[in-house]
């Protein structure tokens, strides 16, 4: 997980909707580039942090796993592994 991650996961937790990465980039305090959130979003979906809208293939929006990553201060880094990288 990077700062981004955690920049996005806070924004969807924040915000409590399905937005599109163009959306997420526009709003955010931080400044992020849309290629990097895009990219981000992915790992992230990849992981089931966040999930994409079935109905809205661009929409992202955080997953019950995201916010348990971001909320529950007993969970540990095992408790969240990499997929991406379980396939290598």
């Amino acid at each position: 997980m990077s700062k981004v991650d955690d920049t996005l996961l806070e924004w969807l937790d924040d915000h409590d909707i399905a937005a599109t990465p163009k959306v997420i980039c526009v709003n955010l305090e931080t400044a992020v580039s849309y290629s990097q959130v895009n990219r981000r979003l992915w790992r992230l979906e990849e992981n089931d942090m966040v999930f994409r809208d079935p109905d809205r293939n661009d929409y992202y929006a955080i997953t019950d796993l995201g916010r348990r990553y971001l909320h529950d201060s007993d969970a540990s880094a095992a408790d969240f592994p990499d997929k991406a990288n379980e396939q290598q």
